[in-house]
C-alpha cells in the first residue's frame, strides 16, 4: 500500500516510514516517529498519515479499509497540491566526518499568521529489516524511513517539531536562511533524504503548512 501511495503521488508529496515502540519495528524506532505517532492519532499498524493526520477508515474499532484510507491520503494530497503556496524552503546539504549539514531558506510567498516552526528531517531509502508477514522477511527493504530530526545550529537537541521561525505576521517577502546538522554514522549516504518543513503551532498540535525535499 505505501508502494502504491509512493507510485500515484510521485513527487506531490514527501514520504517517511515512521515506526514506533514495537518488537518488530526495532530497528527503526526514533523519539521524532514516535512524537509523529502519538500526535497523528495513529492507532494500529499500517496507519497512514497525510498533512499530519491521520487518513482513518476503521468503523467501529472493526478492521483497516485499506483502499478506502489509501484514497483519503491521495484527497489530502491533491488539495494541497492544487492550493495556494504560502510559504516554502529549498535547501542544500553536505557531508563531511559522518555529519549532515543543511543550509535552509526559508520564503513567504504571502503573509502567514500565527506560530511558525521550521523542522529538518533525514530519511534513508531501501534500509533492510524484517517485516512481518513479507515475502523478503529479514531482507524485506524498507522505504523512507525516518531516521531522525536535525538540530539547529547553536541549539544542543533536536526537536521534532522543529524550531521557532515565526509569530504574529510574517510578511511576504520575508526570507530565512538556517543550518541544520544530523549525525548520519552507519547510515548508507546513497539512499540518504532530507525533508524541510513549516509547521504552525495550534494549541499542544502542529498544522501542516508546507514541505519540500529530496528522493521519492
Amino acid at each position: 500500500a505505501f508502494e502504491d501511495l509512493i507510485s500515484r503521488n510521485g513527487n506531490n508529496a514527501i514520504y517517511m516510514g515512521t515506526y514506533s515502540d514495537n518488537y518488530v519495528a526495532q530497528l527503526f524506532i526514533t523519539q521524532a516517529a514516535e512524537d509523529m505517532e502519538v500526535a497523528w492519532g495513529v492507532t494500529g499498524f499500517p496507519t497512514f498519515a497525510a498533512d499530519g493526520v491521520a487518513q482513518l477508515d476503521r468503523p467501529n474499532g472493526g478492521g483497516v479499509n485499506v483502499q478506502s484510507e489509501i484514497n483519503k491520503v491521495n484527497a489530502v494530497v491533491d488539495a494541497h497540491v492544487a492550493g495556494e503556496v504560502f510559504v516554502n524552503s529549498g535547501f542544500r546539504t553536505e557531508v563531511k566526518d559522518n555529519k549532515m549539514t543543511i543550509e535552509t531558506k526559508t520564503k513567504f510567498f504571502k503573509d502567514v499568521n500565527g506560530e511558525l516552526f521550521l523542522a529538518v528531517y533525514l530519511m534513508e531509502d531501501k534500509v533492510k529489516g524484517y517485516q512481518s508477514g513479507h515475502a523478503d522477511g529479514a531482507n524485506t527493504l524498507h522505504h523512507h524511513v525516518l531516521r531522525g530530526a536535525a538540530i539547529l545550529d547553536g541549539q544542543t537537541k533536536a526537536q521534532t517539531w522543529g524550531y521557532p521561525i515565526g509569530s504574529g505576521t510574517t510578511t511576504a517577502g520575508t526570507t530565512l536562511d538556517n543550518k541544520f546538522t544530523i549525525d548520519v554514522t552507519g547510515y548508507n549516504q546513497e539512499n540518504l533524504e532530507v525533508a524541510v518543513v513549516v509547521w504552525r503551532k495550534v494549541g499542544v498540535r502542529y498544522q501542516f503548512i508546507n514541505a519540500y525535499g529530496t528522493g521519492k
